[in-house]
């Protein structure tokens, strides 16, 4: 079994009710790609959300905010090629 090390970083907001925080981490927002930036901007990252849609919001976000990047393909760590293949394979036209 080979081992590995992971560094941890969370976000939470203390003191809330179940419904305030829901509707806090519903929005989308600027801080898991701070977070990323901050954190982890050369490593892999997991953001771990509340709902499918969610999912989908906050890649939207990343994505959106990655475009308005100097460097927008700075976390992509493959070639073209290999990116053109992967990205064959996707249905969803919004992470094409």
């Amino acid at each position: 079994m080979k081992q590995s090390i992971y560094e941890l970083w969370l976000a939470s907001r203390a003191g809330m009710t179940f419904i305030f925080h829901w509707l806090e981490v519903s929005k989308p927002s600027l801080s898991p790609y701070q977070a990323i930036q901050t954190h982890s901007p050369d490593k892999p990252s997991l953001i771990f959300v509340a709902s499918r849609r969610q999912t989908r919001l906050t890649a939207n976000d990343l994505v959106a905010y990655l475009a308005a990047e100097e460097n927008p393909k700075m976390w992509l760590h493959m070639s073209e090629g290999e990116m053109e293949r992967v990205t064959q394979h996707v249905k969803d036209q919004s992470l094409r």
